[in-house]
């Protein structure tokens, strides 16, 4: 909607998302229909009303209430959390991964979500806009409930750190081939923008 406008900005969400079904449903995305379903079915559940636009309608009045620990939780598992936890799960399905694996996958998911949100609180609240490539300070601005108002600065940052070593935790039974994961953990901590 920045570089078009409002209109454009939805059709092209639009296509994208019905080409990501498109996508899942070939027989190229794997040989079992079954597991194509089962991808198709985490992706409608973690983009729509249970997920990512569930999540992003509570953000929109997220400014006019006070949320609990809990409730900005809860909020941020909604949004970024449940497609982050997609991806996780999508590629274990597809792996065919076994059941306890699945679980693993979605727990570090989970709580790898969360901590890219607190992150993401914190880099609103102390870096530039240069640095973040959008206007910096807009939580506080617009009163969001954020990780940072409910814990303080160093509350969050230490939640943050704790959520990153849980990440690894749930990873440990995939040994050295979840090391790109664990990266991906200590890339969500350690990022600036």
């Amino acid at each position: 909607h920045k570089k078009f406008d409002d209109a454009t900005a939805i059709l092209a969400g639009d296509a994208l998302l019905t080409q990501a079904f498109e996508i899942l449903a070939e027989k190229e995305t794997h040989p079992s229909g079954d597991v194509r379903c089962a991808i198709a079915l985490e992706l409608a559940r973690a983009s729509g009303k249970i997920g990512m636009v569930g999540g992003q309608m509570i953000d929109i009045y997220a400014e006019q209430k006070n949320f609990d620990l809990a409730g900005i939780e809860e909020l941020q598992r909604l949004k970024t959390g449940a497609l982050i936890r997609f991806s996780a799960v999508g590629g274990g399905l597809i792996g065919e991964a076994s059941s306890d694996e699945v679980a693993a996958l979605e727990a570090y998911a989970e709580d790898l979500g969360l901590a890219f949100q607190i992150v993401d609180d914190i880099l609103d609240a102390t870096a530039d806009a240069e640095t973040l490539g959008k206007p910096a300070g807009q939580d506080a601005e617009m009163d969001k409930a954020t990780f940072i108002k409910l814990l303080g600065m160093d509350g969050a940052k230490s939640k943050a750190a704790d959520l990153v070593e849980r990440c690894k935790a749930h990873l440990d039974r995939f040994g050295a081939a979840a090391d790109p994961l664990k990266g991906a953990a200590d890339f969500v901590f350690e990022r600036k923008s």
